[in-house]
C-alpha cells in the first residue's frame, strides 16, 4: 500500500512539473551585461634615474626605476629615441629597467616616460628627464656682426638650448692694451634655440679708423639654473 502511494506521488509530481511554465536561467556576466568588467586606473609615485650622472654618453647604461600599482605591466620611454623598453617588479609595487644609451644621439632634457598598464586597458603615466650624448647644456656663437649705429652695436648669434638666457661680458682693449670698464648685455634664446643679442659699445670704440680688440665671453643657462662652459673669442673691430 505504501509503494503504491509512493508511486503515485511521484506521478503526481511529474506531471504537475511538466505543466510549469519554463523560466530561463539567468545568463552569465558577459551575456547579462554589455559593459566590459571595470578595472580601477593603475598610478605612478616615482619615475626615478637611479644613475649619478647626469649626462650619459654613448654606450652608458642606465637604470630606471618606477614606484606604483603593484602587478602592472610596466615599460619606459626616451623621447626621440626609444620606446617601450620593458620594466621588472623587481619587489611589490617597484619596478626596474636597463637601457644602453645608443651612438650619435646628443639630446639635452630629453623626456623620459613610464607608464604602467593594468588589466589590458588603463594606463598610467608620469615624467622625468635625462641628458644624453653630449646634450649637456652649451652655447654655440656664430659669426658676430657690426651693425653701424649710433652706439655702434655689436650682434652676437648663435644657438643653444631653447629659452635659455643668454649673457654676453665684452671688454675693449686699445692699441696698448689698456681696457675699459666691460660691457654686459643678455637676452632670450627662441623657442629653437636661437639668439641675436645686440651689445652696445658706444662710445668705447673710437672713430679713428684704429682697430680696438674685443674680448667677449658668452655663456647660457637653462630654466632651472644649469650653466653651460663659456665660450670666449677675441674680435677686432675698426670705425
Amino acid at each position: 500500500m505504501k509503494i503504491r502511494a509512493g508511486i503515485l506521488f511521484l506521478l503526481t509530481l511529474s506531471l504537475l512539473s511538466a505543466a510549469l511554465p519554463v523560466t530561463a536561467r539567468p545568463a552569465p556576466w558577459p551575456e547579462m551585461y554589455s559593459e566590459e568588467p571595470f578595472f580601477f586606473k593603475p598610478t605612478i609615485d616615482t619615475l626615478t634615474v637611479m644613475n649619478p650622472e647626469k649626462t650619459f654618453a654613448a654606450g652608458t647604461v642606465v637604470r630606471i626605476r618606477m614606484t606604483g600599482t603593484p602587478g602592472a605591466i610596466a615599460t619606459f620611454a626616451v623621447a626621440g629615441v626609444q620606446k617601450d623598453i620593458p620594466m621588472a617588479e623587481i619587489s611589490r609595487g617597484v619596478y626596474e629597467g636597463l637601457w644602453v644609451v645608443p651612438a650619435d644621439r646628443d639630446i639635452y632634457n630629453a623626456q623620459l616616460t613610464g607608464s604602467l598598464e593594468f588589466g589590458g586597458k588603463t594606463t598610467a603615466e608620469a615624467t622625468s628627464r635625462l641628458n644624453i650624448g653630449d646634450g649637456h647644456m652649451f652655447v654655440r656663437i656664430y659669426a658676430p656682426s657690426m651693425v653701424p649705429t649710433a652706439n655702434h652695436a655689436l650682434v652676437i648669434k648663435g644657438s643653444t638650448v631653447p629659452n635659455a638666457e643668454v649673457s654676453v661680458l665684452a671688454t675693449v682693449l686699445d692699441a696698448s692694451g689698456t681696457s675699459t670698464m666691460p660691457i654686459a648685455a643678455s637676452g632670450l634664446a627662441n623657442a629653437s634655440g636661437s639668439f641675436s643679442i645686440p651689445l652696445h659699445l658706444g662710445g668705447q670704440v673710437a672713430k679713428d679708423g684704429r682697430d680696438k680688440i674685443l674680448d667677449l665671453t658668452v655663456f647660457a643657462t637653462d630654466g632651472i639654473g644649469v650653466t653651460s662652459q663659456e665660450v670666449d673669442f677675441r674680435l677686432a673691430t675698426g670705425h
